[in-house]
C-alpha cells in the first residue's frame, strides 16, 4: 500500500545524494515542508510523488523535475510451432506504458525557470507471431490409384505446413501526471515549463511466417514406404502451405495529464497553510528555529546582528500557521520590548556587584564538563530498560522541582505585577499634586522665555507639561519600547502646544523618527502607526529635558525645576508602564514554562513505564536528557547577564559580546536529521553540541575591563542637599512626599564617573521614636552622570528604592558610612550603590511607619538628603 513520509525542516535542497526519498517506492509519497526549498540540479524522482510546501521555492540552472512514468517492455516473440503443437504460438501483448507521477508545489514565492515533466511512459510494442511446423495439421487420406485395390504399404496421410502465430497487441501509452502549482508568484512569472504528454501507443506485433508444404506421415513408417519417399514416388502427394499469422492490434495513446495553476493572494496562501493537518507540528518547528536564532543573537555583532529578524520571521510564521502558538507570541513581544531570552530587560537593572556574580559562575563551572558530556555522546548509554528507566526517574524528580520552583515564582510575579501597579497609582497621586503645584503657580509662570529664537512664557511649557501629565494614564502618551528614550504623544497635545513648545518638541525630529524606523526595521515589527505624522507625534523626551534645563535662569529657576520634576514624572510613569508590562510577560513565560514542564514530567513518566525499548525511543529521549538541561544553562547564565550589566552599569562599557544565550543549542535541522538518520548524523550532532556548550562565557575578558578601570583612584565625597522651602516643607506636611530632581552637571566640572555610593536623609524638627524616622527614598528609572569627556550620560534602568532610617537632627559625617562599600568588594550599604547620582528622587513615609512609631512633622524646619558618591578627577 502506498505510505507517504513528511519530513518537516528548515532549509531542503534536493540534490543528488537526498537522503529523504530513500526507501520509497514508486507511487508512494515524499512530502517536504520547509522555509526554504531549492532545486540546485535536474533530480528524477522516480515515480515517488513529490509534494512541496514552502515559503521560498527556488529552482536554479535551469533544473528540471522528472517524473515521468516509465515505458512498457515490448511483447516477447511467439515460439515457433513444432512437431507436437506444430502451429506457431501468438506473440506477448506490449506492456502498458505507467502514468506520470504527481508534483505539487505550494509555495509563497517560486523563483528561477518553473519546468516539471511528468509524461506518460510509452507503450511497449507487441511480439511477432511464431513460425508455424513445416509438419502441418491433418488434410485428407489417400485413394488407391485404380480406386479398388490397395497400396502395397501402409497408407498415409498428406498434410499441410502449421499456421504462423498471431503478433502480439500493442500497449498502452501512459497518462500523463499531475501537476499543481499554488503561489503568491504569478504563474507566468516562473515561465511554466510543464511536460504533461500521454505515453505513445505500442504498435501491434506482426503476425507469424506460415509453415511450408507439408511432407506425407504414414501411420506406421515401414521401410518400403521410407524408401518411396526417398525415390521421390510422384503419386505421393504434398500437402499445401499454412497460413501466416494475423497482425497484433496497435494500442492507444496515453491522455495528457493535467497542470492546475493557482495564484494566490499572502492572506490565502498563509491561510490555506493553516488548514493543513501538519500545520500545528510545522509551527512548533518554525518556533524551534526561531528560538534558535533569536539566542543566537548578539546586538551590534558582525555575524549575530541579523539573527534578530530571521527570529522574527519564524516567530510571525508559526503565528500564522497556529494563532493559539503562545511561545511565539511571547517571544515577539520580548523581542519588541528588548527583551533578552532569559526573559529579563536587555538594560536590566542589578547592584553592580561584579564579584560576586563572576564568583557564582566560577564555582558552577563544573556543570559545564557534564553538559559537554551529554552533548558529545547524545544518545543516553542505558541501552537495557532498567538503566533507561532510572535514567528517567531521576529526570522526572529534576522536573518535579522545576515544577515547584515555576509554581513558587509564578505567585511572586503575580505579587509584582500587583505591587507595579499600585506603585502607579501612587505615583500617579504624585503628578497631580506636582501638577496642582504648577497650577498654583500660574501667575508667577507668565515670566518671558525664548527657546530656538521663539518667543514665550514659563507657562507655555508648564501647559504642555500639565496636558502630558494627565494624558499619560489613559495612553495618549507612551513610551516606544525599543527605543525607551522616545515617546509618541497623541496630535491634538502638540497641535495645542504654544509655538514655542512645538519647538522643543520638533527639535531633532528627523534623526528621532529615524532612530524609530531604524529599530523597528531590524526588528521587522510595523511602525506605520508611530511614524504617521497625521495621527501620532514623535519626540525625544530625554531630549525634551535637556533643552528645559538649558532654559533655566536665576530668575525661573523654581520654577523651572517644578516644571523639570513634572516631565520627569512623567517619564518614570511610562517607565513604570513598561516594567508593569514587563512583569506581566514574565508571569505569562512562566505559565507557559509550566505548560512545558508538565508536559516534559508526562514524557519522563511515559518512559518510566515502558516495557521495552527501541532504537528510536533511545535516540528521542537522548535529545530530551540533553534538552532537560537547559534550565540548568539558564542559570550559569543569568550569572553571566547579571556580570555583563553589572561592567555595563559601573564601567558604561558594553560587553554584550562576551555572554552568548545559544549555550547547548544546535539548529533544530541537525537533530532532526539525527533522528531521520542517526548513523550519518551522530558524529557531527555530538561535535556541535560539544561546540555550542564550550560558548559559556568566559569571564577573563570582562574581568580585565573591570580591574583596568579602577587603575586611576576613585575618590570620595558627600554633596549635601538641603530643602527649606516653606511650600516644599507644608508640601510634605500634607502628603508625606518629597521629589526633586538632582542634576549632576551640578557637581564640579573636572569630577566624572560619578557614582552613588551611600545616601543620608535628616528630617530635622521632625519627632520620631528613638530619634529616627523610617523612609523610602526612591531613584527614578534615568539616571545620570558626567563623562570624562564632560558630558553628561543618562542610563535608563529600574526604579530603585530602599528604606532607609532617617535621623530628626542634623546629619554629619559618621552618620554617613562611604567605607562600607569599597568599590572592588561587594556593595552592602545601599541598592543605589554604582549608578549615577543624578535623577529624580522621591522620598516617602510609609504608611507603616506611622502605624508602628507615630512620627510627627508639625515642626519640621529642613529636610536634609546627603549623597555619599565616588568619582574620578580630571587632572
Amino acid at each position: 500500500m502506498p505510505r507517504t513520509v513528511q519530513i518537516i525542516r528548515d532549509a531542503i535542497s534536493i540534490t543528488s545524494n537526498f537522503p529523504y526519498i530513500a526507501g520509497l517506492k514508486r507511487g508512494d509519497t515524499l512530502r517536504l515542508i520547509a522555509r526554504q526549498v531549492t532545486l540546485p540540479a535536474t533530480y528524477d524522482l522516480k515515480g515517488v510523488n513529490l509534494e512541496i510546501y514552502a515559503v521560498e521555492y527556488n529552482i536554479s540552472n535551469n533544473a528540471i523535475l522528472y517524473n515521468r512514468g516509465p515505458s512498457g517492455a515490448n511483447g516477447g516473440d511467439g515460439a515457433n510451432g513444432h512437431r507436437d503443437a506444430i502451429q506457431g504460438l501468438e506473440a506477448g501483448q506490449g506492456v502498458d506504458g505507467l502514468r506520470g507521477g504527481e508534483v505539487k508545489v505550494v509555495a509563497e514565492v517560486v523563483s528561477g525557470r518553473w519546468q516539471v515533466d511528468v509524461r506518460g511512459g510509452d507503450g511497449g510494442n507487441g511480439g511477432s507471431g511464431g513460425r508455424g511446423h513445416d509438419i502441418g495439421v491433418e488434410d485428407v487420406w489417400p485413394i488407391p490409384l485404380d480406386g479398388r485395390t490397395p497400396y502395397p504399404f501402409p497408407p498415409y496421410i498428406a498434410k499441410t505446413g502449421g499456421k504462423g502465430g498471431n503478433g502480439g497487441k500493442g500497449g498502452l501509452g501512459g497518462h500523463g501526471g499531475i501537476v499543481t502549482l499554488a503561489s503568491v508568484t504569478s504563474p507566468s512569472d516562473v515561465v511554466p515549463g510543464t511536460l504533461l504528454n500521454g505515453g505513445s501507443l505500442g504498435k501491434g506485433g506482426g503476425g507469424g511466417a506460415p509453415g511450408q508444404n507439408g511432407w506425407p506421415e504414414y501411420k506406421i513408417r515401414s521401410p518400403l514406404a521410407l524408401a518411396l519417399e526417398r525415390a521421390g514416388n510422384p503419386e505421393i502427394r504434398q500437402g499445401p502451405p499454412g497460413k501466416g499469422g494475423d497482425r497484433g492490434g496497435d494500442g492507444a495513446d496515453g491522455s495528457s495529464g493535467e497542470l492546475k495553476t493557482t495564484t494566490l493572494s499572502y492572506a490565502e496562501f498563509w491561510a490555506s497553510l493553516a488548514s493543513e493537518p501538519f500545520a500545528f507540528e510545522w509551527a512548533k518547528y518554525r518556533h524551534a528555529v526561531g528560538e534558535f536564532y533569536f539566542r543566537s543573537y548578539v546586538p551590534g555583532a558582525a555575524d549575530r546582528d541579523h539573527y534578530v529578524g530571521l527570529a522574527v520571521d519564524e516567530f510571525q510564521a508559526a503565528i500564522r500557521l497556529n494563532p493559539s502558538q503562545t511561545e511565539s507570541i511571547l517571544r515577539l513581544e520580548h523581542i519588541w520590548n528588548d527583551i533578552n531570552p532569559l526573559g529579563l530587560p536587555r538594560n536590566f537593572d542589578v547592584i553592580p556587584n561584579f564579584k560576586e556574580y563572576i564568583t557564582n559562575l566560577t564555582n558552577l563551572g563544573s556543570l559545564v564538563a557534564t553538559f559537554s558530556s551529554i552533548g558529545n555522546t547524545t544518545l543516553l548509554k542505558a541501552t537495557d530498560l532498567q538503566g533507561f528507566q532510572e535514567v528517567f526517574k531521576g529526570q522526572r524528580a529534576q522536573c518535579i522541582v522545576r515544577i515547584e520552583d515555576a509554581t513558587a515564582n509564578l505567585e511572586i510575579s503575580k505579587q509584582t505585577e500587583k505591587d507595579l501597579g499600585e506603585a502607579l497609582k501612587e505615583l500617579e497621586g504624585i503628578m497631580e499634586e506636582v501638577k496642582r503645584q504648577i497650577e498654583a503657580a500660574n501667575e508667577e509662570m507668565k515670566k518671558p522665555l525664548s527657546i530656538g529664537g521663539i518667543g514665550g512664557s514659563v507657562k507655555d511649557i508648564a501647559v504642555a507639561v500639565v496636558a502630558v501629565i494627565a494624558a499619560v494614564p489613559t495612553g495618549g502618551a507612551s513610551l516606544i519600547a525599543i527605543v525607551p528614550s522616545v515617546i509618541s504623544l497623541g496630535k491634538t497635545i502638540y497641535d495645542n502646544a504654544a509655538p514655542m513648545v512645538k519647538v522643543i518638541v520638533d527639535d531633532m525630529e528627523d534623526g528621532t523618527r529615524q532612530a524609530v524606523l531604524d529599530k523597528h526595521n531590524k526588528v521587522k515589527k510595523d511602525a506605520s502607526g508611530i511614524l504617521d505624522k497625521s495621527e501620532r507625534k514623535v519626540t525625544n523626551l530625554q531630549n525634551i529635558i535637556a533643552v528645559i534645563k538649558r532654559a533655566r535662569t536665576a530668575d525661573n529657576g523654581t520654577l523651572m525645576d517644578l516644571l523639570l520634576k513634572g516631565a520627569e514624572l512623567v517619564y518614570e510613569h511610562l517607565l513604570k508602564q513598561q516594567e508593569l508590562k514587563r512583569a506581566q510577560m514574565k508571569t505569562r513565560a512562566l505559565e507557559q514554562n509550566l505548560v512545558s514542564e508538565r508536559a516534559l514530567r508526562a514524557f519522563h513518566e511515559a518512559s518510566i513505564a515502558r516495557t521495552e525499548l527501541t532504537e528510536g525511543i533511545v535516540r528521542e529521549a537522548g535529545l530530551k536528557v540533553i534538552q532537560a538541561a537547559f534550565s540548568k544553562i539558564d542559570i550559569l547564565l543569568g550569572f553571566a547577564f547579571r556580570a555583563q550589566r553589572s561592567v555595563e552599569i559601573y564601567l558604561l562599557k558594553d560587553q554584550t559580546q562576551h555572554v552568548l544565550y545559544d549555550v547547548g543549542r544546535v539548529h533544530p535541522d541537525l537533530e532532526a536529521d539525527y533522528l531521520f538518520d542517526p548513523s550519518t548524523h551522530v558524529t557531527t550532532l555530538a561535535t556541535l553540541y560539544q561546540k555550542s556548550f564550550t560558548r559559556l562565557l568566559d569571564p577573563a575578558e570582562m574581568w580585565k575591563t573591570y580591574q583596568t578601570y579602577f587603575e586611576r583612584p576613585l575618590l570620595k565625597d558627600i554633596r549635601r542637599l538641603a530643602f527649606t522651602d516653606p511650600v516644599d516643607l507644608e508640601t510634605f506636611r500634607s502628603t508625606f512626599t518629597l521629589t526633586f530632581t538632582f542634576d549632576a552637571a551640578t557637581l564640579a566640572q573636572q569630577r566624572y564617573r560619578t557614582k552613588i555610593q551611600a545616601v543620608g536623609i535628616s528630617f530635622v524638627g521632625a519627632t520620631g521614636e528613638g530619634n529616627l524616622v523610617s523612609c523610602k527614598l526612591e531613584h527614578s528609572g534615568v539616571y545620570s552622570e558626567r563623562m570624562s569627556n564632560g558630558t553628561i550620560h543618562q542610563t535608563i534602568l529600574q526604579a530603585r528604592r530602599e528604606v532607609i532610617p532617617a535621623s530628626i537632627t542634623p546629619l554629619h559625617t559618621n552618620g554617613l558610612d562611604l567605607d562600607a562599600s569599597p568599590p572592588l568588594d561587594a556593595p552592602r550599604s545601599s541598592p543605589l550603590w554604582g549608578v549615577g547620582i543624578g535623577g529624580l528622587y522621591t522620598i516617602t513615609i510609609p504608611k507603616s511607619e506611622f502605624e508602628d512609631h507615630h512620627p510627627t512633622f508639625d515642626g519640621l524646619k529642613k529636610i536634609e538628603v546627603w549623597f555619599g558618591y565616588q568619582f574620578m578627577e580630571r587632572e
